[in-house]
């Protein structure tokens, strides 16, 4: 989702502060359902769907705050900029230009780090322990093994060492959002104004 907060760049009214953090929220009440035919469900039993769905929406909200970044870094990179050169002004000056970056290094690499290790890694160990299970049982343990493993890497353990650092994520994926916004809205009102305004990446990102 889009989110917006007065996070110094441009004049915007406070009544987007907070937008971009209560779009990931709307996320987490996202509820998915699992229903397994027989005899899949000795193994894949519809109990598990909380866990899946906890997964589920942690990788959501990491895709969208990931894409709003992205977006927002864009998002400036128009033609009379770009013939400015690196030299023209990223609304909230040089830290403005130097978080964004910031941001989008911190989303892109958690994004692709857990979705190697959860999609990849994890994955190929389930199908690994599936092929040795001897009995309805054993791969069903296999499954809870690999749910575990998901769980921890998307921060969704009930361990409360992985709760914290999870609040802590999602505070910081709320910021990178509401950042975003804020950076969009004030490349939509230079556009209005006529003035053309570039989104520079930072270093790492030309």
């Amino acid at each position: 989702g889009h989110g917006g907060a007065d996070s110094g760049v441009g004049s915007e009214s406070s009544e987007f502060s907070g937008e971009g953090s209560a779009r990931l929220d709307a996320l987490s009440r996202l509820r998915l359902s699992v229903k397994t035919p027989w005899p899949l469900a000795l193994v894949v039993p519809e109990s598990c769907a909380p866990r899946y769905n906890a997964c589920a929406t942690f990788l959501l909200q990491l895709r969208r705050a990931r894409t709003a970044v992205e977006e927002a870094s864009r998002a400036g990179w128009t033609p009379a900029a770009r013939r400015r050169g690196r030299g023209s002004v990223v609304h909230g000056g040089p830290h403005a230009r130097v978080l964004l970056a910031e941001l989008r290094h911190f989303t892109q690499a958690l994004h692709e780090h857990v979705i190697g290790r959860v999609l990849h890694h994890a994955w190929l160990e389930l199908e690994k322990d599936v092929e040795r299970a001897a009995s309805p049982g054993a791969a069903r343990a296999a499954h809870d093994r690999f749910l575990d493993a998901a769980q921890a890497q998307c921060l969704a353990s009930p361990d409360p060492t992985w709760t914290l650092l999870a609040g802590q994520t999602r505070a910081a994926l709320g910021i990178a959002c509401d950042f975003a916004a804020a950076q969009r809205r004030a490349c939509r009102a230079a556009a209005v104004r006529g003035e053309g305004w570039e989104a520079v990446p930072g270093p790492g990102y030309d």
